[in-house]
């Protein structure tokens, strides 16, 4: 009997990962069955596991010999940023038909253990819908974490060796978008306005999280502790983004008080001007109130900012108590 036989892009063991049947999943692997064959979409039978629930399965896949570096990092921590009422079509739902023994953050745990790089760029896509990138473009499952403002991920992939200062690289044949586009932006940038499902790096869907309510699974998702932890880690807070500002100018221009406070506290250059020769305080008082573009105001980017003259004029407290 074939094991690696491909039935609608499936191996039977992509099959076997993807329902959860831990069983079967040994059955097959004994049998011969490829524990690191791809489909079309270059997705294994652990990244599989993963994106639909399986999380005790990926680690059984884990056991079985399955590639650490598969991609599987990236998605686990894609899995601990999707809310109990997203993905659904995808199976990230919970249900109570197959708890899991493992929690997301004990499987990335597993898979650190197992040699999972977390600098490792991801390349790839699954259910024909980019979750990263597309084929063209990579995250790192460390940035992956920023974007979502994950701390607890965060520390766990900064112990095991964490570029602090990685940055994607354009996706090649895909114009800069509007909103949501994070390359040449360090993690510390991204880490600005996380913590809420954002678009870009795969986050989980076009919705905020004042819409989907409460994250698949607990956890520190405030964006200013992840600021002061990659700070407190040694990330450059000083850092130009292709645009030529500084975190300290976007935490600005969004209007991050918590994130501006962590900042200035961690030693960022409040003199540091932009390609528009301002600093961050200048920014905002120039600023006019903001009319966010349709489709950000819909998916709610930016709904808990503070305006441009509360921004300054907190800016201006912390600015005076750093010099006294």
């Amino acid at each position: 009997m074939r094991t690696d036989f491909p039935s609608g892009g499936f191996t039977a063991l992509m099959w076997a990962a993807r329902n959860g049947e831990e069983a079967m999943v040994r059955r097959l692997v004994v049998a011969g069955a490829d524990v690191n064959a791809t489909n079309g979409d270059g997705a294994t039978a652990m990244m599989l596991a993963i994106v639909n629930d399986r999380f005790d399965v990926a680690a059984t896949l884990l056991g079985l010999g399955a590639d650490a570096n598969d991609g599987s990092l990236w998605y686990a921590i894609e899995m601990r940023d999707a809310p109990t009422d997203w993905r659904a079509r995808d199976g990230s739902r919970l249900r109570p038909d197959h708890a899991n023994r493992l929690t997301g953050l004990e499987l990335i745990v597993r898979l650190l253990d197992a040699g999972a790089d977390p600098n490792k760029p991801f390349t790839g896509q699954m259910h024909n819908a980019s979750m990263c990138c597309d084929t063209k473009g990579s995250g790192t499952p460390f940035y992956r974490a920023a974007v979502a403002a994950d701390v607890d991920a965060l520390k766990l992939l900064i112990a095991r060796g964490a570029d602090l200062d990685w940055t994607p690289p354009p996706v090649e044949g895909m114009p800069p978008m509007p909103f949501g586009d994070y390359t040449g932006l360090t993690p510390l940038m991204a880490a600005l306005n996380g913590g809420k499902g954002l678009l870009m790096a795969g986050g989980p869907g076009d919705i905020r999280e004042s819409q989907i309510g409460i994250f698949r699974e607990p956890g520190n998702r405030n964006p200013a502790d992840a600021v002061k932890l990659l700070l407190e880690a040694g990330a450059d807070p000083d850092a130009v983004s292709p645009k030529g500002d500084t975190a300290l100018h976007i935490a600005a221009h969004d209007g991050r008080l918590e994130q501006l406070r962590e900042l200035v506290a961690g030693g960022a250059d409040v003199a540091a001007r932009n390609a528009a020769g301002q600093t961050a305080l200048e920014l905002v008082e120039t600023m006019q109130p903001r009319v966010l573009n349709p489709i950000a105001e819909m998916i709610g980017m930016f709904d808990d900012g503070a305006s441009p003259a509360e921004t300054a004029a907190f800016l201006r407290e912390l600015l005076g108590a750093k010099a006294r």
